[in-house]
């Protein structure tokens, strides 16, 4: 996420403009504000914005010192100049001070989320030049350290993936159209006080699934380690690492893989993968099972067409289900199926042809034997059995 502070003197639009931040699609997240030169210059030390939303007329310090004492002290953010003066002069000290936009106040919101999206996309050049040019003298002794932090800022979104594509390629390495992310956190209820080395976790990773052709790893502090690999570990490779993450770092672990489609669904799978290893509820959850809810009177609802419909993988489906629900999707379907079936069977007078279609079966006697499989009765039985509690 790119910081942003907002500089305005004006309560009533700087709070405009916060929410506007707050609010939008964009990485961006809210840093600070102040509504005088001083105090924004106090704060921009301490958070290091990168975009500034910045009013020139401002007390104590106008916009335009503001920024060259910023620049002065090693901070050199993307500026926008919101003002309500339409002044060539302000205009014309702001392109020497690298102002990237001039904006006239009341500010259009197309027009400020177009101008923000212009600095993220100069962010985000910025740091590909900054990595190449790192990587022209660092490369050849710190291969795994770059590599481990350019999965970092993919993942963060600070990088996007054709950025990352073509720094891997500037650096000999090949990124496919399809890959599987495979990530590795520690059992935090068995090792509250660790605190592990990211690039050795991110190096015993790639020592494990060599085989697995590992182009990419990455981690984060204590909470979690991951590979990018060409080809999908099973379960006897993952078992081995965990195995040796705790014969190694002495620790318990827990593993979670996901195929990722298109390298610019990294985040988003990332983030899915955080919340399988941590034990948060998973956040597709509730749309798998409100599409089974709501599908399962068709006949050809599968696995693959509740994936599609989500846009997520099977494989992440079934093992959010079997994680929090302790059941596969074809479990669940069919006790939904049979929850329907046997409403029907107690308060209507359907024929079972007629009930077997509604709940999602084209086979009259396939319905019949799952039912009895179900619940230890045939639907007419059970049916009678209903009819004569109700005369009872």
């Amino acid at each position: 996420m790119w910081k942003v502070m907002v500089i305005d003197d004006e309560p009533k639009i700087r709070r405009g403009l916060c929410h506007l931040i707050e609010a939008s699609d964009l990485p961006l997240t809210l840093c600070a504000q102040a509504d005088d030169g001083e105090t924004a210059l106090r704060l921009a030390l301490e958070t290091r914005p990168d975009i500034l939303l910045l009013d020139i007329n401002i007390p104590r310090l106008n916009g335009l010192s503001l920024l060259e004492k910023m620049q002065c002290n090693g901070l050199d953010p993307k500026c926008i100049i919101v003002s309500g003066y339409d002044d060539f002069q302000y205009a014309q000290a702001g392109i020497a001070l690298h102002v990237e936009r001039y904006l006239l106040k009341p500010v259009q919101e197309k027009e400020l989320f177009r101008c923000l999206a212009s600095c993220i996309t100069q962010l985000q050049d910025d740091a590909a030049r900054a990595h190449a040019l790192e990587s022209e003298s660092l490369l050849k002794d710190n291969r795994e350290l770059l590599l481990l932090r350019l999965g970092q800022d993919w993942i963060a979104g600070r990088l996007s993936a054709e950025q990352v594509v073509r720094q891997l390629a500037g650096w000999g390495v090949e990124c496919p159209n399809h890959f599987t992310a495979v990530m590795v956190a520690p059992d935090m209820s068995t090792a509250l006080d660790i605190r592990l080395d990211a690039a050795a976790c991110a190096e015993l990773l790639r020592a494990e699934l060599a085989h697995e052709d590992v182009f990419l790893t990455g981690g984060q502090g204590r909470l979690h380690f991951f590979a990018l690999t060409r080809h999908a570990p099973d379960e006897v490779c993952c078992q081995r690492l965990h195995d040796q993450f705790k014969a190694t770092l002495g620790i318990d672990c827990l593993t979670t893989t996901d195929y990722v489609n298109d390298p610019a669904d990294l985040p988003q799978v990332y983030r899915r993968m955080m919340d399988m290893v941590h034990g948060r509820q998973a956040p597709h959850l509730d749309h798998a099972l409100s599409y089974i809810n709501d599908n399962y009177a068709h006949t050809d609802i599968s696995l693959n067409a509740a994936a599609s419909a989500l846009n997520i993988s099977p494989s992440y489906i079934s093992r959010v289900l079997k994680r929090y629900k302790n059941a596969t999707f074809v479990d669940l379907l069919t006790n939904r199926r049979m929850q329907a079936a046997i409403e029907l069977l107690r308060h209507t007078d359907l024929k079972l042809s007629a009930i077997a279609s509604q709940v999602g079966f084209s086979n009259q006697h396939y319905f019949s034997s799952t039912f009895k499989k179900m619940t230890g009765e045939s639907p007419s039985e059970f049916r009678e059995r209903s009819q004569r509690s109700c005369d009872d």
